[in-house]
C-alpha cells in the first residue's frame, strides 16, 4: 500500500525552494513549527512571531500552495535578530495531508542536518497566526502570548505529553467557567485523545508513531487522515494527550475548499491495520474516541506533573518496534533519524 503519493525526491523536483534559510550562529531551536497556506499569510506570520519571546526557540517551515513568495520581505525577515525562518517551499499539489508530510520531511532533513533532534513538532493551519486564548489580550500581540504561552509553559516545560492541541473536535463552546481568568487555567489540561487538527504539538518521541497521515482516502475526506492519526493517538499513546484549557481559538475564515464527505469508518480502521497487523490489536480496541466526550480535565503542578509514563508503556513500545521503520523511509527517506 503507498501512503504517499510521491516521495521526497520527487516532491523536490515539484517544488521550489525559494530559501534554505538558517538562524544565528550556534542556536538551536528546540521547537518545528509547519504551517502551509497562501503566500500571503507569510507577513502575518512573522509580525506574530516578531512579538513572541520565544521566537528564538522555533524553526518555522512554510509550505505556500499560492501565489508568489514576496523575496524582499523574506530576506528582511532572514536578516532580523533570532528569525525563526528557516524553509519555504511552494508546492501547489499538496492535499492537507500530503502538505503536512512534506513539511514534516523537512523537519525531518533538517534534525539530520543539525545533527539534533527538535523536542516537538507542531503543525498549525496557516490562519491558525492570529490566536486567542484566555488571559491574553487581543490582536498581534495577543497571538504571540497565547503562543508564547504553548511554547514555553508547555511545551518545553516539565510537562511530557504525547500531543498538545488547541481544540478539542465537539466541544465548543468550552465550559470553564468556574476557572474565570484566574491563573489556574494555565496549568488546567483536558486530557483526550482525539483532538482537533488546527494547531497540534507532537513530542518527538511520539513522532515516529503519528507519522506519517495516511493520505490514502484524500479523494473522499481530508478529515479521515487525521481520523486514522487518532487510531495512533488513543491505541498507542493513551491517556497522554492532551488539549489546553486556555479556551484557544483560531481565526474563523473561510477555509479553502476541500472533500469533506461522509468519511468511511471501516476503511479508515482497515488502512492502519492492514498496513501494520502486528499492532492490530491496539489500533481497533473498542471505546476508541466516542467514549472520551468531552476529556478529562485536571490540575497538574508543573513543579512536579506525575504524568503517566508512556513512553516506556506496553502499548508505546509495541507501536514505536511497528511503526518507526515505516516512519524512517516514508518521513526520514531512509536517512537515519539524528540524536536526541
Amino acid at each position: 500500500m503507498v501512503v504517499l503519493n510521491f516521495h521526497y525526491g520527487q516532491i523536490r523536483e515539484a517544488q521550489t525552494s525559494v530559501s534554505e534559510l538558517s538562524g544565528p550562529s550556534g542556536i538551536q531551536p528546540r521547537i518545528a513549527v509547519g504551517i502551509q497556506g497562501p503566500a500571503d499569510y507569510l507577513h502575518r506570520w512573522r509580525d506574530v512571531f516578531s512579538l513572541m519571546s520565544t521566537r528564538s526557540e522555533v524553526d518555522f517551515f512554510c509550505l505556500i500552495y499560492d501565489g508568489t513568495v514576496n523575496e524582499t520581505m523574506v530576506d528582511a525577515w532572514r536578516q532580523e535578530p533570532n528569525s525563526p525562518l528557516k524553509e519555504i517551499i511552494t508546492n501547489s499539489t499538496t492535499t492537507w495531508t500530503t502538505g503536512r508530510n512534506v513539511l514534516a520531511q523537512a523537519m525531518y532533513t533538517e534534525e539530520v542536518k543539525r545533527f539534533k533532534q527538535y523536542e516537538a513538532w507542531v503543525f498549525a493551519d496557516a490562519d491558525s497566526w492570529l490566536m486567542k486564548c484566555a488571559r491574553c489580550p487581543t490582536g498581534g500581540l495577543g497571538a504571540a502570548c497565547c503562543w508564547d504561552y504553548m511554547f514555553r509553559d508547555v511545551l518545553l516545560s516539565n510537562y511530557s505529553f504525547a500531543t498538545v492541541a488547541t481544540l478539542a473536535i465537539g466541544e465548543e463552546p468550552r465550559t470553564l467557567g468556574h476557572l474565570s481568568n484566574d491563573t489556574v487555567v494555565d496549568i488546567t489540561f483536558i486530557f483526550r485523545d482525539c483532538a482537533d487538527a488546527q494547531v497540534q504539538a507532537f513530542h518527538r518521541d511520539a513522532v515516529p508513531i503519528l507519522l506519517p497521515y495516511h493520505s490514502d482516502l484524500d479523494s473522499l475526506s481530508w478529515w479521515s487522515s487525521q481520523a486514522m492519526l487518532f487510531k495512533y493517538t488513543s491505541g498507542c499513546l493513551p491517556d497522554a494527550n492532551v488539549v489546553l484549557a486556555r479556551h484557544f481559538q483560531g481565526q474563523s475564515e473561510t477555509h479553502k475548499g476541500y472533500p469533506r464527505n461522509p468519511r468511511n469508518l471501516t476503511q479508515e480502521g482497515l488502512i492502519v491495520s492492514n498496513l501494520f497487523p502486528s499492532i492490530a490489536d491496539i489500533l481497533s480496541r473498542p471505546g476508541m474516541c466516542s467514549e472520551q466526550h468531552g476529556g478529562t480535565m485536571r490540575i497538574i503542578d508543573p513543579l512536579h506533573p506525575q504524568l503517566v509514563d508512556w513512553q516506556h508503556s506496553e502499548a508505546f513500545l509495541r507501536c514505536l518496534a511497528a511503526k518507526e521503520p515505516y516512519f524512517i523511509k516514508e518521513i526520514g527517506m531512509d536517512m537515519q533519524p539524528a540524536p536526541k
